[in-house]
Order: structure tokens, then sequence, then C-alpha cells
């Protein structure tokens, strides 16, 4: 018995998040409210390397994040 071998197979990278990442356009923004255990700077922090994270797999992608009342704002800008 063996195996047959395939070429012309694309990978796929399908990595969970709990971001809405892959679903925004430019223009388009999301709101991390902030929570009782965490100060809105951690909060900030978190999402900020988030970002970052997303833009070093994704070059062409640029975020902003904000802290904006009751927790933090991300926009995709690029």
């Amino acid at each position: 018995m063996g195996y047959a071998v395939e070429t012309g197979i694309p990978l796929k990278r399908e990595k969970a998040t709990k971001y809405p990442w892959a679903a925004m356009t430019v223009g388009s923004s999301f709101f991390v409210p902030s929570a009782p255990l965490f100060k809105t700077q951690t909060i900030e922090r978190r999402v900020s390397w988030a970002a970052r994270g997303r833009v070093v797999a994704y070059p062409g992608e640029k975020y902003t994040v904000r802290t904006v009342e009751g927790g933090v704002r991300v926009w995709r800008t690029a």
C-alpha cells in the first residue's frame, strides 16, 4: 500500500482568531469593549500586538488602534 503524490493542492492557512481581521475592508472598524478585569491600556496593547501580527502575515494591510470611550476601536486603513 502506498500514498499517492499530488501536486497543485493549495495550502490553506486557517487559524482561529478572536478578531474579525479577514472580514474587514479599508475604512471598516470593530470595537473591543473594556473588561472589568483589564485596564483599557492593557486591551489596547493586546489588540495592537494582534494587529501587528496581522500586518506581518499580510503586508498590504494596515490598521490603526485607538482608545475610545468604553474600550478600544480598530480601523483598517489600507
